[in-house]
């Protein structure tokens, strides 16, 4: 998985902002322009060829361990978009959420991930460095580190 400290890659393909105007939707292969949004820093959970158009419980733990810190981070989830139910954003979802899709499993693998069941969290500094990364199994594993990282950089809002 991509170490703090480096620089977030360019995905080798496009990548979709399915949140701001889905009705113009054109891929980029630029992430950081999807993802900077002023001084805060981005909460990006690559999901890979997970579903996200249900409210899975992981999904749901990823949203609620965010939102507190919304002040300061933007969280921002990245998956397939044959994965989504569509190209939108799924009905479950909060405002605060952005959504990325994808077509392709190199995005991931660009992050240090397989493109299949691994799924990862990272937050990514305003610059497009990594402030801190971990690996997320089905269970949630990863998501007390990311929450414990977000209390000591973070004041809850």
């Amino acid at each position: 998985m991509i170490a703090p400290g480096e620089r977030i890659p360019d995905p080798p393909s496009p990548v979709f902002c399915l949140t701001n105007n889905p009705s113009n939707i054109t891929g980029t292969t630029h992430l950081m322009p999807l993802l900077e949004d002023s001084n805060k820093h981005t909460v990006l959970f690559l999901l890979g060829d997970k579903a996200v158009h249900e409210p899975h419980p992981i999904l749901l733990q990823f949203a609620s361990i965010c939102t507190p810190y919304l002040s300061s981070v933007r969280p921002a989830i990245l998956s397939r978009g044959y994965r989504m139910g569509g190209l939108r954003t799924p009905n479950w979802a909060s405002k605060d959420i952005t959504f990325l899709g994808t077509e392709t499993d190199l995005t991931e693998k660009k992050f240090g991930l397989n493109g299949k069941d691994d799924m990862g969290v990272i937050v990514i500094r305003p610059d497009g460095y990594v402030a801190f990364s971990s690996l997320v199994n089905a269970n949630g594993y990863g998501f007390t580190q990311l929450s414990d990282f977000l209390s000591q950089l973070f004041v809850k809002g």
